[in-house]
């Protein structure tokens, strides 16, 4: 079977959650109740996903700069490190989009192709987290991260655990969510076969 081709299963997005010292009860976006014992996760992947534009849904529209305007008395640029290489060539005037990031982690149970997906964004981290909980989503689900790592020692995947070794910059970034939901199940079925 061509590795492109397979079926990649919908994940299951968390809402929110309680941790205890022996499983996760998470509820889902759908409203389903997932309680998730230590023993039965076979790997946890962490990504973080940039695209331009928006995330696909009605609601959201694209962070968008003028090249050139003036804002607060600067002269407003692209967001983030990269400023002066997608400034060059480009007209003042000309609109550019801020890309969009989400920092998402997959837990995968023994047995299911399915993910159960943490999102940066989308998941409520303080039920998960309680007084560790911050302000910053992607900081919360990194502090997650943290706190369940060492009940899944044999289930880190290599994305994780290079995470907890060398700090944030050594997450693998993907350009597509597509890019990382293929990556994150190809993952779990190499490790299931």
């Amino acid at each position: 079977m061509d590795e492109k081709r397979f079926s990649i299963p919908l994940a299951k997005r968390v809402k929110q959650g309680v941790f205890s010292a022996e499983s996760l009860k998470l509820e889902t976006t759908s409203g389903e109740v997932v309680e998730v014992t230590w023993g039965e996760i076979a790997l946890v992947v962490l990504g973080k996903v940039t695209q331009a534009g928006p995330p696909p849904g009605p609601s959201r529209k694209p962070k968008e700069i003028e090249v050139g305007k003036v804002i607060g008395g600067l002269v407003a640029g692209p967001f983030g490190t990269a400023a002066y290489e997608l400034l060059k060539g480009k007209k003042k005037g000309q609109i550019l989009s801020k890309p969009e990031s989400s920092m998402i982690l997959d837990l995968y149970r023994s047995g299911n192709p399915q993910p159960i997906r943490f999102e940066a964004g989308g998941t409520n981290f303080k039920t998960l987290l309680n007084e560790e909980a911050g302000y910053s989503g992607e900081l919360n689900l990194l502090a997650f991260v943290r706190k369940v790592a060492p009940y899944l020692k044999t289930a880190l995947d290599s994305s994780v655990s290079q995470f907890l070794e060398q700090g944030k910059s050594a997450i693998s970034v993907y350009s597509s969510r597509e890019n990382f939901d293929f990556d994150s199940a190809k993952k779990i079925r190499r490790k299931s076969q």
